[in-house]
């Protein structure tokens, strides 16, 4: 019991640094906000991301996917039980913050339902993987 609970929550950790990583290098490389933006004010940060290109967007869902997936792997690597049950509570986690954000801050309807439909089956592939090759090597 204690192991699953602690590979939910490697799994979510996991889940978090490759989203914040991602967004990070978005933000930070890619496509910066302009000096002086106030992250508090809702109007200014609508106005930015309606004003991002469409790669700067994939690249958020891409954040969000590749953290469903490493957090689904993390979290279904180290369980010795209910491996996949885990990486779908980690996926649908990420997508209930999807939604989240999105009613916070809009984005564009093809990111968000991107964020909410993909990370599932992402963390679904993740733990067949993770069984597939444990099966494999074991």
């Amino acid at each position: 019991m204690l192991r699953t609970a602690f590979a939910f929550v490697a799994g979510l950790f996991a889940a978090m640094i490759a989203i914040t990583f991602i967004e990070l290098a978005n933000a930070r490389l890619l496509y910066p906000p302009p000096q002086g933006m106030d992250f508090t004010d809702a109007r200014q940060v609508e106005a930015f991301i309606a004003a991002m290109p469409t790669g700067a967007l994939a690249l958020l869902v891409l954040g969000w996917c590749a953290g469903a997936f490493v957090g689904g792997g993390v979290a279904a690597r180290i369980a010795q039980q209910y491996r996949t049950l885990l990486a779908l509570a980690i996926g649908a986690l990420v997508a209930i913050g999807v939604v989240s954000n999105a009613t916070g801050i809009h984005h564009p309807a093809w990111v968000t339902a991107s964020g909410v439909l993909l990370p599932i089956p992402l963390a679904w592939l993740a733990a067949t993987l993770v069984r597939r090759f444990d099966a494999r090597v074991g």
